[in-house]
């Protein structure tokens, strides 16, 4: 991707070179408010991403989806859009609006490009591109399905809905719930969804996800964050005529963070409770008991830390899918632990950074070399 990024840099500058070379730029090139005048610095980027074959790329072109030859440049349909165009029409939406998201450069493929993960009207439907069949996966109109993927092997479809941590298999439509704690308010707990803070001062600034899937597709790694210590902040939102106050959660310095969790689920298990919606509510509530049996999660060891000093800063598995890689800090940022968690949960202390001053968070170990136990990676320290 950096490599296209760079390409379509080079050729604006020299672009902008050549035309320099046959008109001299003037203010008002610059500056007037003359379109027909003012000089076109701007232009479209282009978007491509890699298909699995690691030779292709991804582009529209014309309105269309294509596959594009990274060698010989040679662009053909990347499938039969017309296909699922008529799918979608099926489902009741128009034509112009089914071309646009059956060529769309956002289009969700699985792993393999067997099928393709639609969210529409808030809810998921799967298309096989093969059978050029589509299927609703979830049917919850009323609760948003968040950061929905594919696992890696193209079975399952993960998402997060009411902050609980969701699975449904593309091929029969079961579904999974594997968290139940999760809710919203001024208590809020988030299963596999990013709350603002560590969002914006950990993982960056639109990246809301926070579950990784497993190499062998069997778990899903995710962190439960929890809302309770962290004050609530007011703001006034003044743009709309009629002023709306908003309500936030923010620590500022030195008030608490939400207190982290690093949970592992057993996506292959049967679920403990089968049927939670006949068990009988406290509230609006399931049983505190029932909420802490979830589904098969079991979370990482984490009591060598302070509850209210710990981060985890990022999380990736091991090629082997038998550990979960995390980076755990404290709020100060003076030392970073690399730890491996088993699937048992038990943590095990790989490497540690530290300094007086600050360690930088830069990414997760690059592994080169899946040979079990004696697995290599590259760390950037």
């Amino acid at each position: 991707m950096k490599k296209f990024h760079w390409m379509g840099v080079a050729l604006l500058f020299f672009s902008v070179q050549g035309w320099a070379q046959d008109k001299l730029l003037t203010l008002d090139g610059i500056f007037s408010p003359d379109a027909k005048v003012r000089v076109k610095f701007g232009g479209t980027p282009v978007f491509v991403q890699w298909a699995p074959d690691g030779r292709s790329f991804r582009q529209v072109a014309g309105g269309r989806l294509m596959r594009v030859d990274s060698v010989t440049g040679e662009a053909r349909p990347y499938y039969d859009s017309g296909s699922l165009v008529a799918a979608l029409m099926r489902m009741g939406i128009r034509q112009p609006d089914a071309i646009t998201m059956a060529n769309s450069s956002d289009l969700q493929f699985d792993p393999d490009d067997r099928g393709v993960l639609i969210d529409h009207f808030a809810d998921l439907f799967y298309y096989n591109v093969a059978t050029r069949q589509i299927k609703r996966l979830t049917n919850s109109p009323n609760d948003e399905e968040k950061e929905a993927d594919f696992s890696p092997d193209g079975r399952w479809v993960s998402f997060v809905r009411s902050n609980n941590l969701y699975v449904t298999d593309v091929v029969n439509g079961n579904e999974k719930q594997l968290t139940r704690d999760g809710r919203e308010g001024d208590d809020a707990i988030y299963n596999g969804y990013l709350d603002w803070i560590y969002e914006e001062e950990l993982y960056g600034r639109g990246e809301k996800r926070g579950y990784w899937w497993s190499p062998d597709s069997r778990n899903i790694a995710f962190l439960r964050l929890d809302e309770s210590p962290v004050p609530k902040f007011i703001i006034p939102n003044d743009i709309v005529n009629e002023q709306i106050v908003e309500t936030t959660f923010y620590p500022k310095a030195g008030d608490p963070n939400p207190l982290v969790r690093l949970g592992i689920a057993d996506v292959t298990r049967t679920s403990f409770v089968p049927n939670p919606g006949r068990i009988p509510r406290i509230g609006n509530r399931l049983p505190a008991s029932i909420l802490q049996i979830g589904d098969a999660v079991r979370f990482a060891d984490l009591s060598v830390y302070k509850p209210e000093d710990l981060l985890i800063a990022r999380v990736t598995w091991s090629p082997d899918s038998r550990n979960v890689m995390f980076q755990a800090l404290n709020r100060e940022q003076t030392f970073l632990d690399l730890n491996a968690a088993g699937l048992d949960g038990k943590v095990r202390k790989v490497l540690t950074e530290t300094t007086p001053a600050w360690v930088e968070v830069y990414d997760d170990p690059d592994f080169i070399e899946n040979i079990g136990s004696n697995a290599q990676f590259v760390w950037q320290s």
